[in-house]
């Protein structure tokens, strides 16, 4: 956190998870946020995408969240790709 703070310009996302001892997903989207606006920050989770805790951290302003277990690595890339390709406007 201390480096996102610090140097999150030379970030182009984060990847974080939903459930963690020190602050939760949606602590970490929360700051990224007002670090940086419209930084994407993707969230993964063991939850089903309609538990409470994946709704709670999209609507703290994740883009996405992507739930365990994890099957295709490849639609896990796809995912991160897009939104990194959003937020540098590449199309």
């Amino acid at each position: 956190l201390g480096r996102l703070e610090k140097d999150l310009e030379k970030f182009d996302l984060v990847l974080t998870d939903i459930s963690m001892p020190e602050l939760s997903g949606a602590e970490v989207a929360k700051i990224c946020r007002r670090l940086r606006p419209g930084f994407p920050v993707v969230a993964i989770s063991g939850h089903a995408r309609e538990e409470p805790e994946v709704q709670e951290v999209l609507q703290a302003g994740a883009v996405d969240a992507i739930i365990k277990p994890f099957t295709d690595i490849e639609k896990i890339a796809g995912v991160i790709r897009m939104r990194i390709e959003e937020w540098k406007g590449i199309k």
